[in-house]
């Protein structure tokens, strides 16, 4: 009796987070949602992560918080009326979230001036990026919107991103997995070009939320990654 009672205690706590909150009851039908999204996809995670040795659910958990709050009928109304915007005038007239990974133009462009200097030609060529896209004008511009318009561009930016992260942070010590995933969702959420003190203090902000318009309950973005994933192996 004291062994199934034991048992029982171990099965609660690790369907908690480590704040002790359950983002599959906070977040109800968005976050089973995600988690449909992510199975469906699975296997082209896992096929193109093993291109490039990475495991497949560090990816999926950075980007899950994003697939919660990501709406596709707001994200077709907005990137429609500011992809026009954005390639005919740049990010500082319009700067917004796109896709299931919620991707930004700046932060694209923020990727594709680093493959250059952390990546070997070939990755960064397989990956689809190319050094004539730096120039910033119209036509690279509206090329970069129908990258980060699609979920194949998306992913691809996504792996591009941990590549250069880990390059970035290779001196920075993980003692588990889950610290792994933590660290990386931080740098996804807050900016990887941010320093390493300035991402370990982000890593304890709870500044998410899932509205577009501003959300009086907040949640830190890299506990809802490690939540996915440890429920992942639970």
């Amino acid at each position: 009796m004291k062994f199934l009672y034991v048992i029982a205690i171990i099965l609660v706590s690790s369907c908690l987070s480590s704040k002790g909150e359950d983002y599959h009851l906070v977040f109800g039908n968005d976050y089973q949602k995600a988690e449909k999204f992510l199975k469906e996809k699975k296997v082209v995670f896992e096929e193109k992560a093993t291109q490039y040795d990475i495991p497949s659910e560090i990816l999926m958990a950075i980007v899950f918080p994003e697939i919660i709050r990501y709406n596709t009928v707001y994200d077709f109304i907005e990137s429609t009326s500011l992809s026009l915007l954005y390639a005919g005038q740049g990010k500082k007239y319009a700067d917004f979230s796109i896709g299931p990974f919620q991707m930004k133009p700046s932060f694209a462009e923020q990727i594709e001036v680093n493959v250059v200097h952390y990546l070997e030609k070939d990755v960064s060529d397989a990956l689809g990026f190319s050094p004539s896209s730096l120039a910033d004008n119209e036509e690279n511009r509206q090329e970069r919107i129908s990258r980060i318009s699609s979920f194949e561009g998306q992913l691809n930016y996504l792996i591009a991103f941990y590549l250069i992260s880990s390059t970035r942070f290779s001196h920075v010590h993980f003692e588990n997995i889950e610290d792994r995933v933590q660290f990386f969702s931080t740098c996804y959420n807050t900016g990887y070009q941010k320093t390493l003190n300035e991402i370990k203090a982000a890593m304890k902000n709870e500044e998410f939320h899932t509205g577009k318009l501003t959300s009086s309950r907040r949640y830190n973005y890299s506990d809802i990654s490690v939540f996915w994933y440890r429920k992942l192996f639970t």
